[in-house]
């Protein structure tokens, strides 16, 4: 395995710790591989594995080693979040880009459709200016005019209908009445008045006149 590859290799993820280990689970984790794949004794030799785990137990044992890898894994982190962000913002301005592209081509698009624009050449493929427009020949029929609109009649207005006032003034009344009795029993509780009948008849009278004058002035704004 090439230095270059040892370098880039998370010695922390290849002995399945923390970064936060002590160097006591650094030692223990040595001994609990090498159980596993040591070349001579282990359940699963191995002794290309065995080397990259005795390098790396030998810079998390070491303090000054160990110090100088986290500072460098911690700058290849930092240098890798900042190449995302890099990528990542040039992403956005190309894309701001294309959108202001195809903003200018279709405002260039309508421009030129626009019929207040001007027109870009006068002369024809031999630079010469067009002939002028031919005048209309005397005697020739004016365009005919449009016909006029058709006049708007008046509304008709409607008469006095006394059936539709008969049969609304009876739908009215009946709303009404039972509002005006609900009046009069609230007063009559409010007030003690003894004489109910008197009163509820009184509220149905009510009722009935407010039921078809509602059903007159109706139909009277009608006609």
């Amino acid at each position: 395995m090439s230095q270059r590859r040892k370098r880039q290799q998370n010695l922390y993820k290849l002995l399945g710790l923390a970064e936060t280990c002590s160097v006591e689970e650094v030692r223990m984790r040595r001994r609990d591989l090498a159980r596993r794949f040591h070349p001579n004794n282990g359940s699963e030799p191995n002794e290309a594995q065995m080397s990259e785990i005795n390098a790396a137990c030998d810079v998390l044992e070491n303090e000054d080693k160990r110090a100088a890898y986290d500072k460098e894994l911690s700058d290849a982190r930092a240098t890798m979040a900042a190449r995302k962000r890099e990528k990542k913002a040039r992403a956005e301005r190309e894309k701001h880009r294309r959108d202001a592209a195809e903003a200018d081509a279709i405002a260039e698009m309508f421009a030129d459709n626009s019929p207040d624009a001007a027109p870009s050449d006068t002369t024809d493929s031999a630079g010469q200016a067009p002939p002028p427009p031919v005048p209309p020949k005397q005697g020739a029929p004016a365009p005919m005019a449009s016909p006029p609109p058709p006049p708007t009649l008046p509304a008709r207005k409607r008469s006095f209908n006394f059936w539709e006032w008969l049969g609304n003034g009876i739908a009215y009344s009946c709303g009404a009445t039972i509002v005006c009795c609900g009046v009069g029993l609230v007063i009559a509780v409010a007030f003690s008045i003894s004489n109910l009948s008197t009163l509820m008849s009184v509220m149905a009278i009510l009722g009935l006149v407010w039921g078809f004058g509602s059903s007159a002035s109706e139909q009277l704004d009608r006609s």
